[in-house]
């Protein structure tokens, strides 16, 4: 291989890299908010390209709290293994109708600074659940719920509404 054909597939492997970085960069989904939803609200995540790896979430409203279940199921055909960067495993973020975040599960915790690995045979799930206590925003709300894999990351949003 000469120096002018090196040259070219240098260029092109960084252009393509460039490409790659720009699209993960840039696949956020817009935040949708739509019409009031019932008191409990389930919907189903989205799959990413490629992925074996879906998630629900759950929200459930009580008189002095809101209770959220995430599950993670993996739909594929065989066993994988979920990795994480450090020891939190999931999230949940709470917005309310105009998109500001109002309320962050993670923000309040502490976590180690240790990888982890979860394997997940097929058709197995891991179940999260967090509470928010004493809310004081009312109104309809949206909350995202996440799985903070490396490799599978899973977000998944809900629609609910606060008296």
């Amino acid at each position: 291989m000469n120096a002018r054909s090196l040259q070219i597939l240098l260029v092109a492997a960084a252009v393509l890299y460039i490409g790659v970085a720009r699209t993960r960069l840039t696949a956020a989904p817009s935040l949708a908010t739509g019409a009031p939803a019932p008191r409990v609200a389930s919907t189903r995540g989205r799959i990413l390209p490629n992925s074996t790896v879906s998630s629900a979430l759950n929200v459930a409203v009580h008189d002095d709290a809101v209770e959220f279940s995430i599950d993670v199921t993996n739909d594929g055909p065989r066993k994988v293994e979920v990795n994480f960067p450090t020891g939190q495993t999931h999230d949940l973020v709470v917005y309310d109708a105009a998109g500001s975040e109002v309320w962050r599960w993670g923000a309040a915790q502490m976590f180690t600074q240790a990888l982890r690995n979860t394997p997940l045979a097929v058709n197995e799930s891991l179940h999260y659940t967090v509470k928010w206590q004493h809310p004081a925003v009312h109104g309809p709300l949206v909350a995202v719920g996440s799985l903070t894999s490396t490799n599978y990351p899973t977000e998944t949003r809900a629609a609910f509404r606060l008296p």
